[in-house]
């Protein structure tokens, strides 16, 4: 009885160890692909100048919409727009003069925003905030982004 139990017990050792094998090159696999993912983003933006980023409100929104547009992003322009408009602590930049000079600080921050829209993070979760039906809702992942969609139906 003790040899059938003992040997019971070797067979499901044997297939916790196979199955804990199994799911850790199964991790590294899915592991390797994010890595890879991670690594040709990561050199794209390695090959970007930042420090050739202008100045100006209309240069540093062309400069980003080219960017942008080079990495496929999705509306670069309207991406660029809102990243500046929360930066400069504004709703839109309708108001902003284009010519206007910008602090170092806000040249910086706008990089570092940037550089997560790069990684097709949508714009909402980049500054954090969206606006519906007159609420300024906080956003961050997993919270599902309004879309202007449902505000049309909800009023």
């Amino acid at each position: 009885m003790n040899v059938i139990v003992l040997n019971l017990l070797q067979h499901i050792y044997k297939m916790h160890c196979t199955r804990q094998i199994f799911s850790y090159k199964l991790s590294r696999i899915k592991r390797n692909r994010h890595w890879n993912k991670v690594r040709s983003y990561s050199k794209l933006v390695s090959s970007l100048d930042l420090n050739a980023a202008p100045d100006k409100v209309s240069g540093i929104l062309s400069y980003w919409k080219d960017k942008f547009k080079a990495v496929k992003i999705s509306e670069p322009t309207e991406s660029a727009e809102y990243i500046l408009a929360y930066i400069l602590g504004k709703k839109t930049l309708w108001n902003i003069d284009r010519e206007q000079a910008l602090k170092a600080e806000h040249v910086a921050e706008m990089n570092r925003l940037c550089q997560f829209r790069l990684q097709q993070i949508p714009v909402q979760y980049v500054i954090g905030e969206w606006d519906f039906c007159d609420l300024t809702l906080k956003m961050e992942p997993p919270v599902f982004i309004p879309r202007p969609e449902t505000e049309v139906c909800y009023r």
